[in-house]
């Protein structure tokens, strides 16, 4: 930790302003700020999903299988250490 920071944050006996402490909430807040109004609410995707439910020609689905950093061992055998 910093000096700065410490003098700061976890003993406030400096007069410094240099940090401020960022909580999920008012990330979120800032992120939204210049975002249009249909989706400022947390219920934006659930409002969806509902429009989506209630569209009355259904929608096709499909199943997807989704491969992320695969590593493949060309030299494999079946029963063998890894």
């Amino acid at each position: 930790m910093v000096p700065d920071f410490f003098c700061e944050q976890i003993m406030p006996i400096c007069d410094t302003h240099l940090y401020s402490i960022n909580t999920p909430e008012s990330f979120a807040k800032r992120i939204l700020a210049d975002k249009p109004d249909i989706i400022k609410n947390d219920d934006f995707i659930d409002n969806l999903y509902k429009e989506i439910e209630a569209d009355p020609a259904p929608r096709k689905t499909i199943k997807v299988v989704h491969l992320a950093d695969a590593h493949y061992d060309l030299n494999y055998k079946v029963g063998s250490d890894a």
